[in-house]
């Protein structure tokens, strides 16, 4: 989302994105440690 504001030069959807994207970094690793929680038992379950 970043490069496309950065593409359009619109200076008002990067003000935008620099506030939420610390949270989306958080919500982010978050998602990713569930994913890798998750994987193993999906193997197991597809067995």
């Amino acid at each position: 989302m970043c490069q496309a504001a950065q593409a359009w030069r619109d200076h008002e959807l990067i003000a935008v994105i620099a506030t939420c994207q610390p949270e989306t970094k958080i919500q982010q690793a978050w998602l990713t440690t569930r994913l890798k929680a998750a994987a193993p038992q999906a193997l197991l379950v597809a067995r």
